[in-house]
């Protein structure tokens, strides 16, 4: 993995994908499970304050959310060009790890 606009693309459309995933299991819980699920100080799916009051309103258009994906989209591949050769997969692998494993779990925690 060269491509430094390849690997912004694919992390932004990580970060997107959990973002709507996070939304999608929010509208689950409210009308589904939200007498057996509750979650402080906000009641919400979402686990980074910065966040949770757009994600309790369903906003799917978030302002914040699309700057963050924008500066750590471009900021991964600068950071891969700038480290050492062989930490570069090892970080991309943490990094896009981490948005894997999340989405994992939101798919799971959809389905079933």
């Amino acid at each position: 993995m060269n491509n430094p606009l390849i690997i912004g693309m694919i992390t932004m459309l990580l970060m997107l994908s959990d973002y709507f995933l996070t939304l999608a299991q929010e509208k689950e819980r409210k009308e589904h499970y939200s007498e057996n699920y509750q979650s402080y100080p906000f009641n919400t799916i979402e686990g980074s304050p910065a966040f949770q009051k757009s994600v309790s309103k369903l906003q799917i258009i978030n302002p914040k959310h699309l700057i963050a994906t924008i500066i750590i989209g471009s900021g991964i591949p600068i950071l891969i060009l700038i480290m050492p050769a062989y930490l570069r997969e090892i970080f991309l692998g943490y990094v896009w790890g981490i948005f894997l494993i999340v989405i994992t779990q939101h798919l799971n925690n959809l389905m079933g």
